[in-house]
């Protein structure tokens, strides 16, 4: 059985994110008001997005890391919105493995990392990305172990399937995983099933958002804005089924990026995700 979760990007306005000028402002969350919000929705882990949370050498996160050990099981999800940015930012690495430290202390053995996102893939070629990142993720994963920490890469519309698959190939370690973004694998025109199969034996992790009809059919504005699973166009039933009968074990996740005006309450939108969710998996075998 799956364990089932949220990234709490979902909550991405609660910490001055705005994704779009249609929604009226709302009132912004600390940590613990974070905590205490996903843990009402009973979820088997929560993945924190550290862009929300103090710098990572700082008592403020120490503290913060602190008030997240007192909610459900966590991890963290690193990065951003560019993190490495195809391996252009070497310097990351020594938040990474900050990271990874505070990983240990929470009790979790993965860490989901960003390696670019949209700008990277427009500004830089594959033979460029591949050429940077190798060593760095090289050295990530040698950072990762010393903290008994795996990571995994998620597809962020920087790259197709394909040229992930190369990238970990070529990285060499055989830790490296991936999350698998689903609403992103649409960003670059991937389908979310043959994607899953070809990742099979990496995969670690789904993002899991809808899309309406009206954004499937435009490539510009493919991933935003979302609804929760099973309101929207994606397969997402057909994907689930899919990874019941290759006994994935990994974790599915919902995250939200700029729902539509259709769901203006990011807590309940996320209750009628847990709620499909858990709908959709009770078939899955616990053997």
């Amino acid at each position: 059985m799956p364990l089932l979760g949220v990234d709490t990007y979902t909550f991405h306005r609660r910490f001055g994110v705005e994704r779009t000028t249609r929604r009226p402002p709302c009132t912004t969350w600390t940590v613990s008001e974070l905590v205490q919000a996903v843990a009402e929705l009973s979820p088997d882990i929560v993945s924190y997005q550290t862009m929300f949370l103090p710098d990572s050498s700082s008592a403020a996160c120490a503290a913060a890391v602190g008030v997240i050990r007192t909610g459900p099981a966590a991890m963290f999800s690193w990065g951003g919105d560019l993190g490495l940015d195809g391996g252009r930012r070497p310097e990351r690495l020594n938040d990474l493995a900050a990271w990874c430290r505070h990983s240990e202390t929470v009790g979790a053995n993965l860490m989901r990392i960003v390696i670019g996102g949209p700008r990277t893939r427009l500004e830089t070629s594959f033979d460029q990305r591949l050429e940077l990142l190798a060593p760095l993720l090289r050295a990530a994963c040698t950072i990762a172990e010393t903290y008994g920490v795996a990571l995994a890469i998620e597809t962020h519309a920087d790259n197709t399937v394909t040229e992930l698959l190369e990238i970990i190939e070529v990285t060499g370690h055989p830790g490296m995983g991936v999350v698998l973004d689903v609403a992103n694998a649409v960003r670059v025109l991937d389908d979310p099933l043959l994607a899953a199969d070809a990742l099979r034996g990496s995969l670690r992790m789904l993002h899991i958002r809808d899309l309406p009809l009206r954004v499937l059919r435009d490539e510009a504005t493919a991933g935003e804005p979302c609804v929760p699973p099973g309101y929207g166009s994606i397969p997402l039933k057909d994907l689930l089924d899919q990874l019941r009968v290759a006994t994935f074990r990994g974790i599915l996740a919902l995250e939200y990026v700029a729902l539509t005006e259709d769901w203006p309450d990011e807590v309940e939108a996320t209750r009628a995700g847990m709620a499909w969710l858990r709908s959709t998996t009770t078939e899955w075998s616990t053997a």
